[in-house]
């Protein structure tokens, strides 16, 4: 956990917040940058109070339990370096990982869902960053590329665990999966096929859209090998990749009779 955190705030009332985070500790060690808060409507004072309380919120427990929650499932020293965007209002409240490490995070609608899903959003986010530090990011059409975002996808869910009521419509979303992971399971090498060739927009919105099928397939695979065998078999796979994850997975599954995920188990 970070040792010492420093955050500090100018100019808010020009409508532009640059807050420079600085966090530090043993290893796993992070490096934050929280910067350009474009405030379009800080003229309004209810919201004002709204964002400047979750600003000072970020120096707090907010920060650091999104960090334990992204490291939690990182192999043992992993660091993540990101650059984080903050930004009131525009059509994508979460946090797209971009290809240099930068996340870009709407906090309009956090003024309203609250601390607790800010804090999972972030995590989420963060633990993607560090995985592609380690392996790389790669697009869904290239070999092993939809695997790839399959697990990515399920580590960053577990991140979150335990989604709520109280987390509003992402826990609906999350919900219409359930009871669906066998069938999940059965059409995967199909859809990884697919994939190569181009999806359809019925797959698409199926699998990768609004906590797809291939996010709650990816968490059910994470969920078990810790259920299983605890966090620290998580991290030891997530060292070596994507596949080591599913190898991990179906040695456990072939030993307790759950249904193996018909994939080639190399490391």
């Amino acid at each position: 956990m970070p040792e010492h955190i420093r955050c500090s705030v100018e100019g808010l009332s020009q409508g532009i917040a640059e807050c420079q985070l600085g966090i530090t500790g043993k290893a796993p060690s992070v490096s934050l940058q929280v910067a350009g808060v474009v405030a379009r409507a800080l003229g309004h004072p209810g919201l004002r109070r709204s964002i400047e309380g979750l600003l000072d919120r970020i120096d707090g427990p907010l920060v650091q339990d999104a960090l334990r929650r992204a490291q939690c499932y990182l192999p043992d020293g992993t660091q993540i370096n990101a650059r984080v965007i903050l930004t009131l209002g525009g059509s994508d409240s979460w946090a797209p990982h971009g290809p240099q490490g930068e996340i870009v995070l709407n906090l309009l609608p956090f003024t309203k869902l609250g601390d607790a899903l800010l804090t999972k959003a972030l995590a989420h986010e963060l633990h993607h960053i560090a995985f592609f530090s380690l392996h790389g990011s790669k697009a869904i059409s290239e070999p092993g590329g939809f695997l790839q975002f399959v697990i990515t996808e399920g580590l960053a869910m577990r991140t979150m665990m335990p989604l709520t009521v109280r987390d509003s419509y992402y826990f609906v979303l999350w919900q219409r999966h359930l009871g669906k992971t066998r069938s999940y399971i059965r059409e995967l090498p199909a859809v990884i096929a697919q994939a190569e060739e181009g999806l359809s927009d019925e797959i698409t919105a199926k699998w990768i859209r609004n906590f797809g099928a291939g996010y709650y397939l990816g968490h059910y695979l994470v969920a078990k090998i810790e259920q299983n065998s605890g966090a620290e078999a998580v991290r030891d796979a997530v060292a070596i990749g994507p596949t080591k994850l599913v190898g991990v997975y179906n040695d456990m599954a072939r030993e307790r009779g759950f249904l193996k995920i018909p994939l080639a188990q190399s490391p």
